[in-house]
């Protein structure tokens, strides 16, 4: 494939995904990527040093964390708030459910507590450039896909991240959406939580899909983002009868304020 093949297909699959976009939006795009990478590439590579290559803990490096996630969502033209409720501990740690929109989650929710989030990832991800190494330096939680004892695989991998005083960040859709909309739950993670006896705290990211969409790398700078966290929902002594109502509690929660108005920007 050329890279005028390739540039092509890009542009229908930004059609496809967006609609009636125009020339403006595609160098509008080009810019926020320009400008994104020019910060993100040296950025996520000192990190990955200093967590990697000389060792330093991961959490001693989180205003380091904050700052970046903080510059890289003002490069993508992001106007960024959060709301916080008061029951949210910031010594404590917690499971961090929320909704899954495109790549730039984890910095949309990044700055909203002071919390360091150890992250879940499939194993196939560390294999991509930069982003590989700067998870591995982190100490990411890497999941197989299939497979017997995942489960019991994730809950002590998650078990020793707890016992770090990390919390931990997961997306229980288990893909990005495709519509703007909250998909449904898988309970495995919510299984995790309740083993473990740790709270989970709800959180609902409303603006996103304004600015990435699955299935398109086009960028559209100007979204008012908004990370909505929720009370702790304890999970201690939740059986496996009434784990789906818990699973339903925390996925209506963030439903609720996810898609509020979320619509009115699509197209």
């Amino acid at each position: 494939m050329t890279g005028l093949d390739f540039l092509r297909e890009g542009i229908a699959a930004a059609r496809r995904v967006h609609g009636d976009i125009g020339p403006k939006d595609f160098a509008l795009s080009a810019a926020a990527w320009t400008a994104g990478l020019a910060w993100g590439v040296p950025a996520l590579t000192t990190l990955t040093v200093l967590a990697g290559n000389l060792g330093i803990r991961p959490e001693r490096l989180q205003r380091l964390y904050a700052a970046y996630a903080q510059v890289q969502l003002r490069l993508l033209g992001v106007r960024w708030r959060s709301v916080v409720h008061p029951a949210v501990d910031p010594h404590r740690p917690y499971f961090f459910f929320q909704n899954h929109v495109n790549h730039f989650d984890f910095i949309a929710c990044h700055n909203a507590t002071p919390h360091y989030r150890q992250g879940i990832e499939l194993d196939e991800h560390f294999r991509i450039p930069l982003y590989g190494p700067f998870m591995r330096s982190r100490g990411t939680i890497a999941v197989r896909k299939g497979g017997s004892g995942r489960l019991a695989e994730l809950r002590e991998q998650c078990r020793r991240e707890l016992a770090l005083g990390r919390s931990i960040l997961a997306f229980p859709e288990g893909t990005r959406t495709l519509d703007g909309r909250v998909g449904p739950f898988k309970s495995g993670l919510f299984v995790v939580a309740r083993d473990l006896g740790t709270p989970i705290v709800p959180v609902a990211v409303r603006g996103m899909w304004n600015l990435m969409r699955k299935g398109s790398a086009l960028l559209r700078p100007g979204a008012d983002v908004v990370v909505h966290v929720g009370a702790p929902m304890p999970t201690t002594g939740i059986t496996d009868e009434r784990l789906p109502d818990l699973v339903a509690e925390v996925r209506g929660w963030i439903k609720e304020h996810a898609e509020e108005r979320e619509s009115a920007g699509a197209d």
